[in-house]
């Protein structure tokens, strides 16, 4: 028995946001042959769950980069969070130089301007709108929360790399698309939130297959016992994979269970 751990965008979710068929079945024959399975992403819980209700695990699974990981019956494990006062200092700080920002907070984000257009016309944030989500303007109405994390949209993201390492030394950095960086809690990762999966599984660590595309999977593909790098991304050039299958696009994930399967 193996434990499968996916990310979800870029490895079983292709680029227009779909979970198609042959994905979802070929994970569900894998499960139906005595194999395990779970899901480490960067979304947080509210934005991956259209997701997992597809997919219908019962197992427990990673979300906010790893930061949390909630057990099937919804009670947490896993429970890394910015504090309220660290993020409305980070917020303040960069609001005035970035694009945009947001702060997902449960089935809320909030974000410099909830009614921008992007430059095609489009709303900028039809996106979270579309997943039943509420967008709102944070300085007139963040709450005394404690997000599990935050991004800010900029084409000189990288340039507050360097500032941000010094002044929050702990913090996890994720950058990705050359234009976001998402900024998680110290220890938010999802080479972490594979290991305690695996550990309240009963699952040694030789027994685990990660598959991620992004930097932010490279923890948990060198973690596992065996890294599948999905798309010739940052995870393929990265090293820590053992091989390297096609982007969801092309069912890579699909056609490896299949083949997988077939010898197991």
């Amino acid at each position: 028995m193996k434990l499968l751990a996916f990310d979800l965008d870029g490895t079983i979710v292709n680029h227009k946001y779909e979970l198609t068929e042959p994905i979802i079945a070929a994970i569900q024959a894998a499960r139906e042959a005595g194999h395990l399975v779970t899901v480490i992403t960067g979304r947080v819980h509210a934005s991956a769950k259209p997701y997992l209700d597809q997919l219908k695990l019962e197992t427990p699974i990673g979300t906010a980069q790893g930061g949390c990981v909630t057990a099937p019956d919804g009670s947490l494990m896993r429970d890394l969070r910015l504090t309220h006062a660290d993020t409305r200092a980070m917020i303040e700080r960069y609001a005035p130089l970035v694009t945009e920002f947001f702060v997902p907070h449960e089935m809320d984000v909030y974000v410099k301007n909830p009614h921008g257009l992007r430059n095609d016309g489009k709303p900028y944030w039809d996106w979270i709108r579309s997943e039943g989500r509420n967008v709102h303007e944070f300085f007139a109405t963040f709450p005394n929360a404690e997000p599990a994390k935050l991004t800010l949209h900029s084409d000189e993201v990288y340039k507050f790399i360097p500032e941000i390492r010094q002044q929050y030394p702990t913090f996890t950095l994720y950058p990705w698309g050359d234009y976001y960086l998402e900024i998680a809690p110290e220890g938010a990762h999802k080479g972490a939130a594979l290991e305690l999966i695996a550990n309240h599984l009963g699952i040694a660590q030789k027994d685990t297959i990660a598959f991620g595309d992004g930097n932010n999977d490279l923890t948990m593909l060198e973690w596992a016992g065996h890294g599948v790098a999905v798309g010739e991304v940052e995870a393929h050039h990265s090293g820590v994979a053992q091989e390297t299958i096609p982007a969801p696009e092309e069912f890579g994930v699909a056609t490896w269970l299949e083949q997988f399967l077939a010898k197991n």
